[in-house]
């Protein structure tokens, strides 16, 4: 049992306790008084670590102040009434340590906003209060809040790092892979991505340069056959060109041998009056004309040069072409029939490679006619492409050749006729065009090469 606080002799704020004595029987025997200074309580309590700027007072029945960590306000009497804690202890009989200990922010006895914790000793009714000044006690709160920011931030910091690192690990490697896209698109095909890792960007970089090795030799490969071809076509021409050449220099023999003769037996003066002279000279010049159109049109489709990619119009280049193989359509007795609109476009290609797709298709079909037929050629224009049709009367393709014929070396022709190269490369040049080429054979007889490549813009006017 505890009784009432009290002041005693030395001014000092002491309780008694009573500890009860009693036999086994239970019996009372007896007991002990021990008297107990509040003060040496309250010492000890502050001896030990408290949140700072807290304190912690009791109050007996009466709101009186029995005891403070500061316990000069004990000893001067401090009036703690004031404190809202103070007043629900008198006012809240069920306030007790426990279950309904109260935890509030309110105003203390020192005018001050307090954080408290209060509640009653129910054996003697005394109030315990533990105050901390709001001051102190968000103070420990800003420093945990700001610690926790500046952590916040050195983890916002290191996380930025690491994305800038990741970013410079990937984004420049791409920006390699997509700058020889670039310089592969624009041509060079002896650029390599520089790469210096095996993860999977690095396979893919890899790979890539890999494929421009392959598309660089492919590439080099299909130049080798084009100008063998080329030259191979320029061999079986040569027989065509030397007939067409040849007659023309048999009629400037027969001019210049006639125009020696007339020197001799008449008078040049006379000669030159009467324009005999001159006709003679003006046939010869036409003749050199009809010599060096021939070897100008043979030399430019000999020509070894690097593609020029350019508009191009179709119908300058069949009649290049055309000039080329007049000798062997005469001789073959083939009718030739040219059909194409007013206007038609141009195309963007390399004008070289042109000739040599028309002189491939022409010469396939003159081949294929050696007793006489007919040969269409007819341009056609819709929907930003330009349609070739060369259409002959021929023997056609066998129908278990179809699958071959776009293959190297493959050929029908006979020995010393053709190389086996002409289709697979007219298939190269078209599709680099951006186009594409089909054959079929004709109901009645021959056949028909289709070609479609993309328009241009450009338009010049011509009609046939």
């Amino acid at each position: 049992y505890i009784d009432n606080a009290e002041v005693d002799n030395n001014n000092q704020i002491v309780f008694n306790c009573y500890i009860p004595i009693s036999y086994l029987n239970r019996e009372f025997a007896g007991g002990f008084v021990e008297k107990i200074s509040l003060r040496k309580v309250m010492e000890e309590i502050s001896s030990l670590e408290q949140p700072k700027g807290s304190y912690i007072m009791l109050v007996d029945k009466e709101g009186n102040l029995i005891g403070h960590t500061d316990y000069s306000q004990v000893l001067r009497q401090q009036d703690v009434l004031g404190s809202d804690s103070v007043q629900k202890l008198l006012s809240d009989s069920d306030v007790g340590i426990g279950e309904n200990f109260k935890s509030i922010t309110y105003k203390s006895y020192t005018g001050e906003e307090v954080l408290g914790v209060y509640g009653l000793i129910p054996t003697v009714g005394w109030g315990v209060v533990v105050e901390q000044p709001l001051t102190n006690a968000y103070s420990t709160l800003q420093a945990m809040l700001f610690r926790m920011t500046i952590l916040l931030l050195v983890i916002i910091l290191v996380i930025a790092m690491l994305i800038v690192f990741i970013i410079s690990m990937v984004i420049k490697p791409v920006n390699e892979l997509s700058k020889g896209v670039y310089s592969v698109k624009n041509g060079n095909f002896n650029y390599q991505v520089p790469y210096h890792s095996k993860d999977e960007l690095g396979i893919v970089i890899e790979g890539f340069n890999g494929m421009i090795k392959e598309i660089k030799i492919k590439r080099e490969n299909d130049k080798v056959a084009l100008i063998a071809e080329k030259r191979a076509s320029v061999g079986l021409l040569a027989a065509g060109v030397a007939h067409e050449i040849n007659n023309p220099m048999n009629i400037l023999g027969f001019y210049a041998d006639d125009l020696l003769d007339l020197m001799e037996t008449e008078d040049i003066n006379e000669l030159k009056k009467t324009g005999v002279f001159k006709d003679y000279l003006l046939n010869i010049r036409e003749q050199i004309k009809r010599c060096t159109d021939i070897v100008q049109s043979l030399l430019t489709f000999s020509k070894e040069v690097e593609p020029q990619i350019k508009n191009v119009y179709i119908p300058d280049v069949i009649n290049i072409v055309l000039k080329l193989v007049k000798y062997p359509i005469s001789k073959q007795n083939i009718k030739l029939e040219l059909i194409w609109d007013e206007s038609i476009p141009c195309v963007l290609a390399d004008e070289s490679q042109m000739q040599q797709v028309i002189l491939n298709l022409v010469t396939n079909s003159l081949h294929a006619m050696p007793e006489g037929g007919k040969l269409i050629i007819k341009l056609s224009s819709s929907d930003n492409m330009l349609c070739i049709d060369i259409i002959d009367t021929g023997t056609g393709i066998k129908d278990e050749d179809f699958k071959h014929i776009f293959n190297p070396f493959f050929t029908t022709k006979p020995l010393g006729n053709g190389t086996g190269l002409g289709l697979p490369i007219i298939q190269t040049i078209v599709e680099q065009c951006g186009g594409h080429i089909d054959l079929k054979n004709n109901k009645e007889s021959g056949v028909t090469a289709n070609i479609c490549i993309p328009t241009s813009n450009e338009v010049k006017h011509g009609a046939v």
